[in-house]
Order: C-alpha cells, then structure tokens, then sequence
C-alpha cells in the first residue's frame, strides 16, 4: 500500500536510507530527499522510491541552471551576484536563493589574480550553478557563453 500527502517544491520527503528519489524529488549531498513539485507524495514500499505525483513540476534552481544576475559585491577573491532569473533545459527554475558567489577559482579558465580585474558592482552576468546548499549558490564563469553580458556603465564626473 502507497501513502499520500500533497506536497510543495522544496518541502522535505524522507532521506535516501529510507527511500531512493523518484519522479518529481531530488536528493541533496547529505542524503536529504526533497520534493521539486507540487503534488501527491507516493511512498512505494515494494521498490523503495519516493515520487511526487503533479500535472505540472515546478522545478527549483539546481546544479547545471543558468542564472543572470547582477554583481553586487566585488572582493580580491570572490564576487557577489545577486541572482533575477535562473533557467534550465529552456524552462525556468524557481529562486530558492537570492545570491550566488563566483569563486576567484570559477571566474574564469585563465589565471585570475584578482576579481576585481574580472568583475565591477554593477555588471550584469550569466553564469552556471555549480552546486546549492542551504544558504549558498557556488556560480562559474569558466565556460564559452558565460560572464559578463553587460558591464557597468561608467559615469563621467565633470566639473
């Protein structure tokens, strides 16, 4: 027998020991598995998987989504972007997290000394999620097609 509850996109299922992810969840690098639709929760205890049954998946944004977003911090090691829309495989992906951070070491395939020589306040960029983790998006920019889109305008003081 399978037991039901209706579930929101992100809302804790069970964890891997208990049951492996199934159509409409996904599993976090701690085990956790989370439902990524809304819908009814089927627990199949003949096979040990967790699915969400819904007409239409609301998916979260997730490794592999590409952001575009705006940098709002710049440090000799990171940037800050603070993240407006997210997308994968052409279908947008819901914001379970505002920012993300371009890692010194993500920004770029050739050597970068400082971020500051890649990245203004400013800058409109789109980037690839590396990973997502409670409170942390890990962006790069390494990739053909990604960085910056539209740098910042520059503003002439005259006097």
């Amino acid at each position: 027998m399978n037991k039901q509850r209706f579930v929101v996109p992100g809302e804790f299922l069970t964890v891997a020991e208990e049951f492996s992810a199934g159509k409409n969840t996904w599993e976090d690098e701690k085990g956790n598995v989370f439902s990524s639709a809304s819908g009814s929760c089927n627990f199949n205890k003949e096979e040990y998987e967790v699915s969400v049954d819904s007409s239409k998946t609301i998916s979260l944004i997730d490794k592999g989504s590409i952001i575009t977003g705006q940098v709002v911090l710049v440090k000799s090691s990171i940037a800050i972007v603070e993240i407006f829309h997210a997308e994968k495989d052409s279908q947008p992906r819901i914001l379970n997290e505002g920012r993300g951070v371009i890692g010194v070491s993500n920004a770029s395939p050739r050597y970068v000394k400082s971020m500051e020589d890649e990245f203004k306040v400013g800058d409109i960029v789109r980037a690839e999620v590396l990973f997502v983790e409670k409170g942390n998006v890990e962006l790069t920019t390494k990739f053909n097609g990604l960085g910056v889109i539209k740098k910042r305008s520059a503003f002439v003081k005259s006097f």
